[in-house]
Order: C-alpha cells, then structure tokens, then sequence
C-alpha cells in the first residue's frame, strides 16, 4: 500500500488513543478486506477498561475503482448519498449524542 495523504490524528471517545487515519492505494494484485474481528477487537478493549458504548452503527460503502485519479462512480456516489442520510437519521434519533472527545 502507498499512502497518498494523512489527516491530523484524531483522540477516541473509549480510550482516548489516538486514531491517524490517512488515505492509501492498495497496489494492483492485492486486495484490503476488512476483518470484522478488528472491529470486535477495538469494541471490547473498550469494554475491558469500562468505556464501551452502549450501541455501535457501522455504515460504509464498498468502493470499485481505486486507481489515483479515478472519478467516484455514480453507484458510489449514489450509495454516498444513502450513507449520509442514514447516518444523519441515525444522529437525530440518538438519546444521547457524542458532543465532545475526551
């Protein structure tokens, strides 16, 4: 993987890590596959130190071009369009929204 840009590193909510997340082009030949263990890994090291949250909502879009330059195709786009929403559906009907990281 070649990492093409980086934003500011970001403190976690559960742990208060800090999370660098950047930007990378996976080279032609491999392929990134996300392992839902991670995630389930990340979610009860918080649980282990008492900062889990009460409810997790994972939204994503599986992208199909990934060459430097490529445009966002109109069925990503599309999709885009459906994760924002949902996520701003998701936002207002919290109880109890995230206001600040500690």
């Amino acid at each position: 993987m070649r990492v093409v840009g980086a934003l500011p590193p970001t403190p976690t909510f559960v742990t208060n890590y800090a999370i660098y997340p950047f930007v990378g082009v996976i080279e032609p030949g491999f392929a990134w596959v996300m392992q839902h263990s991670e995630v389930a890994e990340v979610l009860e090291l918080g649980r282990a130190v008492g900062r889990a949250p009460r409810r997790v909502v994972v939204l994503g879009v599986e992208g199909c071009a990934f060459e430097l330059g490529d445009a966002v195709t109109p069925e990503v786009a599309a999709a885009l369009d459906e994760v924002v929403a949902a996520a701003l559906e998701e936002l207002a009907r919290n109880e109890e929204p995230c206001t600040s990281v500690r």
